[in-house]
């Protein structure tokens, strides 16, 4: 027999997924090929296109696709290992959002539960729709395509090899995530504004 306050009781928030879990925010599906960028950009010797051949030849291959690339890194002081970490990080963003999309695509049913009992407006969600995913890849852009740092954070990536190792990781991460999740951000949204429209 059904309990009369239940009928009445507000829905429970479902619990959130654990961040370091294998379908967390912070998975190591995620933080490994961070790990790995930063690993790079930290310890690689200054000379590393030169000593690794191969290394050499995807930077070739994918500067001669994007020129882009290079910008930024020509304006360091550490040119050639800002010129790999760039390019591993646009090369990331792409392979990552895949694993976004996979996460999501497990996590959805949940996801869509917990976004029907957020207090997140229609206009948020719209901004995260259609400026979300342009404004991190013009992030992306800004680190691998302007020459040096703004004037506000001179020599923050140029002369130091942690502030391009913190800011491509950041990148990667936002990038990917915002690219990964943007279908889904799209059917929550529609969702979310069916719910309402029905309650």
């Amino acid at each position: 027999m059904t309990d009369q306050s239940d009928l009445h009781s507000t829905p429970r928030m479902p619990l959130p997924i654990p961040a370091f879990s294998w379908m967390g925010t912070l998975s190591p599906l995620h933080l490994i090929p961070m790990g790995g960028l930063l690993l790079i950009a930290l310890f690689a010797p200054i000379d590393v296109l030169d000593r690794f051949s191969y290394a050499k030849e995807l930077t070739n291959w994918m500067t001669a696709k994007w020129p882009l690339l290079a910008v930024h890194a020509n304006s360091t002081k550490h040119q050639q290992v800002a010129l790999l970490v760039n390019c591993l990080t646009v090369a990331a963003v792409p392979v990552m959002a895949v694993v976004w999309f996979i996460q999501m695509t497990h996590n959805f049913p949940l996801l869509i539960k917990r976004s029907r009992l957020q207090s997140i407006s229609i206009g948020q969600r719209l901004f995260v729709i259609f400026l979300g995913a342009p404004f991190f890849l013009f992030i992306i852009f800004t680190l691998v395509g302007l020459p040096g740092d703004p004037s506000w954070a001179k020599g923050f990536t140029t002369d130091r090899r942690i502030g391009m190792a913190v800011l491509n990781g950041i990148a990667i991460w936002l990038g990917s995530l915002s690219i990964g999740s943007w279908p889904f951000q799209i059917w929550m949204f529609i969702d979310a504004l069916l719910y309402k429209l029905g309650n």
